[in-house]
């Protein structure tokens, strides 16, 4: 953030079946012998060597396979809280702190390189130079934060999120390096005509409720991402208490 998706492997297995070296002697000693001991045939232990190599191979690429579906969601989207918990990645590039809020105060860091300003007389609003994350704040006084609510509050530009839709419950986590407790979720949107998703978190503070939103298009960057995550992971409470608890 100036200060927030899941290679493929190949096994080949080659199976050579090599018949073995004659011993040098006395051929016609040899002959004989042969003669009176029955020959085995190599084709049932290649056929034995194939079948017991095909679960081997099975198994080697399953936990990958596993590892690979674990890191990328088949959607592509991002796991709410864990992009929010943490430390800010150094990645984000973050410039010294900000705060602001009227009734409530709260401290955040933008990326460099994002333009931001204060809107409304305390709310917030940051974005990447692409527009493909942006950051907006809105008082909701006594409300609660929900994608209902996110998509009341996501129209204005450069967010312009229509379509809002809930994408898994809601849960109270522990947000950023300063993990204070805030009700958060995510919602999938279209975003100035893109496909793309809305994290959001409601920080209460003395029952006074700050719906904070972070829209990532599907086209953002790992960089941007990761400039987005580390604004949100920068934020802290300066003023109130907090009204959520961590379960």
């Amino acid at each position: 953030m100036k200060t927030i998706s899941l290679g493929a492997c190949g096994l080949f297995l080659f199976l050579t079946a090599c018949p073995p070296s004659e011993p040098k002697g006395d051929a016609t000693s040899a002959k004989a012998e042969s003669s009176t001991k029955p020959q085995k045939s190599s084709q049932p232990a290649t056929a034995k060597s194939a079948a017991s190599a095909a679960p081997t191979a099975a198994a080697s690429t399953a936990p990958a396979a596993a590892a690979s579906a674990a890191a990328a969601p088949a959607d592509g989207a991002e796991d709410f809280e864990a992009f929010l918990t943490g430390e800010p990645p150094a990645a984000a590039n973050l410039k010294p702190g900000v705060l602001t809020g009227v009734n409530w105060e709260y401290k955040l860091q933008a990326p460099e390189g994002w333009k931001s300003n204060m809107i409304n007389g305390g709310e917030y609003l940051a974005f990447s130079a692409d527009q493909s994350a942006v950051y907006m704040t809105r008082g909701i006084g006594g409300a609660k934060g929900s994608c209902d609510m996110v998509g009341k509050r996501s129209t204005a530009a450069p967010m312009k999120g229509k379509n809002v839709a809930p994408a898994g419950e809601p849960k109270v986590v522990a947000v950023g390096k300063n993990k204070f407790p805030a009700l958060a979720g995510r919602c999938t949107a279209e975003l100035d005509g893109e496909p793309g998703e809305i994290i959001w978190f409601d920080m209460d503070a003395d029952s006074d409720h700050v719906l904070v939103m972070m829209s990532l298009k599907k086209s953002a960057s790992p960089q941007v991402r990761d400039e987005a995550r580390g604004l949100l992971r920068s934020m802290s409470h300066s003023k109130g208490k907090p009204g959520y608890k961590l379960p």
